[in-house]
């Protein structure tokens, strides 16, 4: 199987450039899972073809420069089921706020266009992401007569995402956003032939009717974690790495971290965000603010810490379509993981986590002084059986063969 991927994940030789040049946060979990995705579609796929555009925010209010760099990389991959050659083509990207999109769209057509073109049973497009540049492309050449499917890979909902950077440009457009709604729903419904989502909830909010689709959740990435070392002092760590956003549950959990006096513990936070300021200008020596790290340096955090924190609570309408990506981050460390049981997260995930009773401050302090007060061998214990169940189960291998027979389904219900 030949397939295309629309994607917009950073590749390795301008990554720094775009770290370096984005202004607020970055986004890792996409390129995490993007990465995974084409990972484990390699155990399924004889050519995975990327073409990437990659996703940062818009000059100069959150990029400083107009332009992402070119980059080029091919890599070849063999597993039991296949031998598969992944070839990454990473346009010059604008980054211009009037023109960003327009351009992608111009971009992504004619490079799509010329693989089309080549009529070599790549008939399988896959667009990471509800981006509305990629979809129009693909509703152009679809219009123009090739012949394609097209599977969309949904980790957020258009009107869930970007709430806070977005906030008074979305205040503004409010009496637009029943149209721009309307508009993507006739977009998708022109132009999608399958669907993998987040979470079942997604189904009812897109236009799938009796289109195949399939529940992605997200993949554990395989990442080269360091070992955990010996401890050589009492502090007990507890660690949040993520976006600082107060719907993210961060000034829960100052509150919460407020509510514990016991001295040895810390908490360290890593991200770039709203709240920002906030934890700056936290008064408890305890909290330790790191700024925004290089994601090995996060994994390596995750490794060396006590408890990984997600403070996210059910509130609000689109937590039922999200599944957190810090969920499989989390687990998958070989620390213990704290979090509250989210509606988008299924059961099966709950034996791997410690969560509150309730979704309020003090059960969050108290779960906090309970999980440290546990034996350490029960606290690794924990650990080390999430970490087998993601390895084994939401592997990129595991995952990404719900998108392969997706795309069968695809290809028989088009015949």
């Amino acid at each position: 199987m030949r397939v295309t991927i629309l994607s917009g994940l950073f590749p390795a030789e301008i990554e720094q450039e775009i770290v370096k040049n984005s202004k607020g946060p970055i986004q890792n979990a996409a390129n995490n899972l993007q990465y995974s995705i084409i990972e484990g579609l390699s155990h399924w796929c004889s050519e995975i073809k990327v073409l990437n555009f990659p996703f940062v925010g818009e000059y100069p209010l959150s990029f400083k420069k107009p332009w992402v760099s070119e980059s080029h990389f091919t890599e070849e991959k063999e597993s039991e089921q296949e031998k598969c050659l992944i070839e990454c083509f990473s346009a010059k990207t604008p980054t211009l706020l009037i023109y960003k999109h327009l351009s992608i769209e111009n971009l992504a057509y004619n490079s799509l266009k010329n693989i089309l073109n080549e009529n070599n049973g790549n008939n399988t497009v896959i667009i990471y992401s509800i981006y509305p540049p990629f979809l129009k492309a693909c509703k152009r050449l679809k219009r123009e007569g090739h012949k394609f499917n097209v599977l969309v890979i949904a980790p957020d909902l258009p009107q869930f995402m970007g709430e806070s950077r977005w906030k008074l440009r979305r205040e503004y457009m409010k009496h637009t956003e029943k149209n721009r709604e309307k508009s993507l729903a006739e977009l998708l419904s022109a132009t999608v032939d399958g669907y993998a989502i987040i979470t079942e909830a997604m189904r009812h909010k897109l236009p799938i009717k009796n289109l195949p689709w399939t529940i992605l959740e997200g993949i554990a990435r395989q990442h080269n974690r360091p070992a955990r070392k010996q401890k050589k002092d009492s502090a007990f760590r507890i660690l949040y790495s993520g976006t600082l956003d107060p719907k993210y549950g961060i000034l829960l959990l100052l509150d919460a971290f407020a509510k514990t006096n016991n001295p040895d513990y810390r908490l360290l936070i890593c991200g770039e965000g709203a709240v920002k300021n906030q934890i700056l200008e936290c008064k408890d020596k305890r909290v330790v603010y790191l700024g925004q790290l290089p994601h090995d340096d996060i994994l390596r955090l995750q490794t060396e810490a006590d408890l990984l924190v997600n403070p996210r609570t059910s509130q609000g309408e689109y937590t039922k379509y999200s599944f957190p990506s810090k969920t499989l981050e989390y687990l998958s460390s070989g620390t213990p993981a704290l979090m509250f049981n989210l509606p988008g997260i299924p059961d099966e995930y709950k034996p791997f986590y410690y969560s509150p009773i309730e979704e309020n401050a003090e059960e969050l302090a108290t779960e906090i002084n309970r999980i440290f007060s546990l034996p350490i061998a029960e606290r690794e214990n924990m650990a080390r059986n999430a970490k087998s169940f993601i390895e084994t189960h939401k592997n990129p291998e595991a995952q990404t063969k719900r998108i392969f027979e997706l795309i069968k389904k695809m290809n028989q219900s088009n015949k």
